[in-house]
């Protein structure tokens, strides 16, 4: 946990110092010609253009693009072109008199090759009174942020630790350092809104007596949220009872003094159920918050009954259905928040589906929800729209699959939702940035996954996600590749649609053409390692970051020297002089698909790839555990590379998951084998200095299968990018169709 907090750029420079040093005394010329290649590479500038448009699809001449730190004004023809900008990834905001803003990461640690980012149309929405509200996902500020080892009782305050991200006796620097980059996007809005998950106090005297996760946030932090654009907290969940009453007394004391807004807690029901009313636009608005996460497992629950306090109880129909009632027949417009689904999972529960439908029908006319800490679709009931989760925001969580969030903006004018966006926001070591480029892609495509099912689409674009909220308001573009595909003797091949693929971009077809004797079955696949291709997605200026892997060694680093795809890959080195191994580690363990909801799906296979340069031996091992706590199942090795120098080329490994055992007792996330980490050991060569290089690499669960030479067909969006091949050997073409959406002007 101390290197992840001091990782920055301290951190990277003086591992580039300690690398070089190493590689120095061994091969003198490595160093050297890394340094320049990357000096070269990240100096280099790069040209982004693109056309905004308004609503109607006409140009708007004299529009305003400003990136880095440079303006430019669009031409006769809508066109802005900025000719020379850093390679750094970073946020572009475009403006136009009588528009609303628009605000975009872009991924720019590009390539060299890499001359040119050209967007497609940007669409400004006109500022014609409707409210721009911005939801943010689950939010806190202590624990982790506070005491970085976690070893602090419950009961007691920590004191300031130099490696804590926001310190005990000054919090509002550090929080406010926390919340940095996501703040363009809540100063944009009108309306601010973050999911409060913690009691706020300065007195942790009454923890909860049996709760495993007890947390707080101190009264300090609060300004930060007031700075960042917080106009509003929810605090109907499942952490704001934490402390008990006297949490409660503290949280609403210290929010009310900190002049932030809130509703969803309270010392009895009625108080815990009172809307907070504001009008904005010209229109009175409601804002509800609720928790269907009671913590009925325990003697003292997280809800308001008529003996404590809690936070409002969505399970009693009456007090639910009711509150909005309430609000409706008053006048107001009710937007209810509800707490509650089933953690780590993608797609809301069927009781949470049923108080959105409840919600709707009570006459809410917007339904946000959030819990799972990770990032879900969105719903329509009827003519009202449902935001699944938006997942985490700011919270110390270290589950890989909790590190992707959203902030999703809704336009509203009056209690109609007039559009719709998200953008992707990635929580690097617990302060949320917003991220570009395939990971952006990536993530939009799987809340496309999620939302198709509940009768939304919701696509990517411009790295942004757009819901569509009427049929004719997008336009489909389809796609058709040919690939090529060698079935080595095993009779197993991957494709890799990462190849020939956009992240916008969604397959939906595939077939065998010719070649050989005819291809057998076909299996689609997921990757859920999402950090294997070593490439810097997020808008901090930080450079040739390598996410979740363990490359803080003299023997692991990125490296811009021709890789096998993109800006970076990671190389280890290896001297015969040395007797012990380098070892890449993932940081994380990774879960399979289906874990959170007891179905979980153990076909797993590790693909990449990897190349030698007088490399020594390479094996990859991966380590079987539980996907929470430390039982693990052994450990076995997937993959041996034979010494030696080869060109970059693809590998498979299948991941032997152990299959769950009936016999084993409850929970099944702490007694069944169900995630994996894997680790890549370089040894030394026989003699001499040698360099091994892994790019691309995935954690891919394998899905459904079809027939290759028939063909098969897939709904988009999705994120899937992998096609196990089993067939005859021989050489093969593949017909591949993509599909992407596009906002639709006149």
């Amino acid at each position: 946990m101390h290197n992840v907090l001091i990782r920055p750029w301290i951190g990277c420079l003086l591992l580039a110092w300690v690398c070089q040093a190493h590689l120095q005394a061994i091969e003198p010329d490595l160093p050297t010609t890394e340094a320049k290649t990357q000096a070269r590479i990240l100096k280099a500038a790069i040209k982004v253009t693109g056309r905004i448009v308004g609503a109607d699809g006409q140009p708007l001449p004299g529009a305003t693009a400003e990136l880095h730190g440079l303006t430019v004004i669009a031409n006769t023809k809508g066109i802005f072109l900025f000719k020379r900008v850093p390679r750094t990834n970073a946020l572009l905001t475009i403006s136009a008199p009588g528009y609303r803003n628009e605000i975009i990461a872009l991924h720019l640690a590009l390539p060299s090759r890499s001359r040119q980012v050209a967007m497609g149309d940007i669409v400004l929405t006109p500022a014609d009174g409707a409210v721009r509200m911005l939801f943010g996902g689950d939010t806190m500020f202590g624990r982790r942020f506070l005491d970085p080892d976690t070893e602090i009782p419950f009961d007691q305050m920590p004191l300031d630790d130099p490696l804590a991200l926001i310190q005990v006796s000054d919090p509002l620097p550090g929080t406010k350092n926390v919340v940095q980059f996501i703040k363009p996007f809540y100063q944009e809005a009108d309306f601010g809104v973050v999911n409060l998950e913690t009691p706020v106090t300065d007195n942790p005297a009454t923890p909860h007596p049996t709760k495993d996760f007890v947390f707080f946030t101190l009264p300090g932090s609060l300004p930060a949220l007031s700075d960042l654009g917080v106009d509003y907290v929810s605090l109907g969940n499942n952490h704001v009872y934490d402390y008990l009453d006297p949490g409660v007394v503290d949280t609403r004391t210290h929010l009310d003094n900190a002049g932030i807004p809130h509703s969803g807690m309270g010392l009895t029901p009625e108080e815990a159920y009172a809307a907070y009313r504001v009008t904005l636009g010209g229109h009175p608005y409601a804002l509800l918050s609720s928790c269907a996460v009671s913590g009925s497992q325990h003697a003292v629950t997280y809800v308001a009954d008529d003996t404590k306090g809690g936070a409002a109880d969505a399970r009693v129909n009456a007090d639910f259905a009711g509150s909005i009632e309430r609000e409706r027949d008053a006048g107001y417009i009710p937007i209810m928040q509800i707490h509650g689904g089933i953690e780590y999972t993608f797609e809301p529960s069927a009781f949470l589906q049923g108080r959105i439908d409840l919600a709707a029908a009570s006459g809410a006319a917007l339904v946000v929800c959030h819990h799972t800490h990770v990032a879900q679709g969105f719903a329509k009931v009827g003519d009202v729209l449902a935001i699944h989760n938006p997942g985490n925001l700011a919270i110390d969580q270290a589950r890989v699959e909790t590190m992707l969030g959203l902030l999703i903006r809704a336009d509203m004018d009056g209690a109609t939702v007039r559009s719709v966006r998200s953008t992707p926001v990635y929580i690097e070591d617990f302060p949320p940035k917003p991220v570009g480029g395939r990971l952006a892609g990536v993530l939009l495509r799987r809340i496309g996954e999620s939302s198709r099912p509940f009768g939304v689409l919701h696509y990517p674009y411009n790295n942004q996600g757009y819901v569509s909220l009427a049929p004719n308001d997008h336009t489909v573009h389809d796609r058709t590749v040919i690939a090529k595909l060698t079935v080595p003797e095993s009779g197993v091949a991957v494709l890799d649609l990462r190849l020939y693929g956009t992240g916008d971009e969604s397959l939906i077809a595939a077939r065998t053409v010719s070649g050989g004797s005819g291809l057998g079955t076909g299996q689609i696949g997921r990757d859920l390692l999402e950090h294997g291709d070593f490439e810097d997605y997020d808008t901090d200026p930080d450079r040739l970051e390598i996410e979740r892997w363990d490359v803080e060694s003299e023997s692991r680093y990125a490296s811009v020297i021709k890789p096998f795809r993109g800006l970076a890959c990671v190389r280890s080195t290896r001297s015969s002089e040395r007797e012990t191994d380098s070892i890449l580690p993932l940081r994380n363990r990774i879960r399979v698909f289906g874990d959170a909801i007891d179905q979980p799906n153990k076909d797993l296979s590790l693909f990449g790839y990897i190349t030698g340069q007088k490399a020594g031996p390479v094996s990859v091992y991966a380590r079987i555990g539980a996907s929470v706590g430390d039982k693990e199942f052994g450990e076995v090795t997937i993959y041996d590379r034979a010494p030696g120098s080869y060109k970059w080329q693809p590998f498979l490994a299948d991941i032997p998951m152990p299959p769950e055992d009936p016999d084993l007792p409850p929970p099944a996330d702490e007694q069944q084998a169900r995630a994996v980490r894997v680790f890549f050991r370089h040894s030394p060569p026989d003699k001499g200095f040698g360099v091994v290089g892994y790019d691309e690499l995935a954690i891919v669960n394998w899905e459904e299968t079809f027939d290759m030479d028939a063909g098969g067909a897939f709904a988009a969006p999705h994120p899937r990018e992998f096609i196990r091949v089993t067939g005859a050997p021989g050489k093969y073409t593949v017909s591949l169709t993509f599909r992407s959406f596009k906002p639709a002007t006149p």
